[in-house]
């Protein structure tokens, strides 16, 4: 550690680490865990980004073991109102498959995202997305799509009924004792 560090304890536990993270918004607020920093983001939020949040002294880069650790809360959104100024087609891999999403003029990032999730039947949740080594998120999938931009999907498959029959439905239905 170095001498003129200065010990900081996390604001929900009060644990004082080696090494600590800190917020990637302010960078001002330091944390053990990420389930501290989640806990703390509904009274952390009012401030954070404020210029009235002080950091604490010393040499905060010493005490920043890494800040790729912590995502912002609501990053995902920011920017999922943008809409696409023209219609494009995309290709998206998914397991080994490649599929082709006409992405018509007007649609928002979110519309974006829920239609390439569809698309997948991978929960948008759970999807994500990567174009040239960029993880692209409803925030700012409308600022990287290109005519014939190719991205990268990874995340489960919801399971669906398509092509099985209702009979079989109903035994497995039946067998795991779930109501119709």
């Amino acid at each position: 550690m170095d001498a003129q560090a200065v010990a900081v304890s996390c604001p929900t536990c009060k644990r004082t680490l080696d090494v600590m993270q800190r917020c990637t918004r302010c960078r001002k607020v330091y944390y053990c865990s990420k389930d501290c920093q989640l806990k703390h983001w509904p009274l952390h939020k009012t401030v954070c980004g404020d210029s009235s949040v002080k950091a604490p002294p010393g040499n905060s880069s010493a005490r920043c073991g890494s800040s790729a650790g912590f995502a912002k809360q609501g990053d995902d959104d920011r920017g999922a109102a943008k809409v696409l100024d023209s219609s494009v087609t995309i290709r998206v891999k998914h397991k080994a498959l490649k599929h082709t999403l006409q992405l018509p003029e007007g649609t928002t990032g979110l519309d974006c995202y829920g239609m390439i999730s569809r698309q997948l039947r991978v929960p948008a949740e759970k999807m994500r997305l990567v174009s040239k080594g960029k993880v692209v998120r409803r925030g700012n999938i409308v600022d990287i799509l290109k005519e014939s931009a190719v991205f990268h999907a990874y995340g489960e498959q919801a399971e669906c009924e398509d092509g099985l029959d209702q009979r079989d439905i109903k035994v497995l239905m039946t067998q795991l004792s779930v109501g119709m």
